[in-house]
């Protein structure tokens, strides 16, 4: 009851009533997943955070339709963004499994997952493919180079802020849910 007006920047509600800005995560995680079935990959895992979260429950969600969609077992390992945690947790998992692919919902998870496989004797992207989310310095920094949906945050972040700024002057504002575009930055990790 107290009409304080507010705009979800980057997170995913179900509420359809609540304005939010962001990107199409179902979308983004099915396109990936999907790239990386096409170039043959088989055994892919989703590299997700063991804290649930609305943007990465939706990665989730694409994932497992494309991996369905294409016929494939999803398979989906929790684990932490701190690669204090995260590293341990890969190398005792995976040194017995069989993976082909890895799509991480936050870059930093990825680029950890890659260099504990090609410490491991994995050779990138010939026997295993990553790629990631966010296309953050580590996506560019990490080597072989790692390929990662691009989230326009700066967009996002500008049109939240007109967004908010129209809902606090009581102007009509005819859709509160902005979905903005996203893409598959390419690198050499896929």
């Amino acid at each position: 009851d107290n009409n304080i007006p507010f705009v979800f920047a980057n997170v995913a509600t179900s509420d359809p009533i609540v304005p939010t800005v962001s990107i199409d995560y179902v979308k983004a995680g099915y396109e990936i997943t999907k790239l990386l079935i096409d170039q043959g990959c088989k055994d892919i895992y989703l590299l997700s955070t063991a804290r649930r979260y609305s943007v990465n429950d939706k990665k989730e969600e694409g994932y497992t339709k494309a991996m369905l969609d294409a016929g494939l077992e999803p398979k989906i390992f929790r684990t932490s963004g701190d690669t204090s945690i995260n590293k341990p947790h890969f190398e005792t998992f995976f040194a017995n499994v069989n993976v082909d692919g890895a799509i991480a919902v936050r870059d930093s998870i990825a680029v950890s997952f890659l260099n504990i496989a090609i410490n491991n004797g994995k050779v990138v992207p010939q026997n295993l493919k990553v790629a990631g989310f966010q296309n953050t310095r580590y996506a560019a920094l990490s080597r072989p180079g790692l390929t990662s949906i691009d989230i326009p945050v700066y967009d996002i972040g500008a049109v939240s802020m007109r967004l908010l700024t129209k809902l606090m002057q009581s102007k009509d504002v005819e859709n509160t849910r902005i979905i903005l575009p996203h893409h598959i930055f390419k690198r050499e990790s896929i």
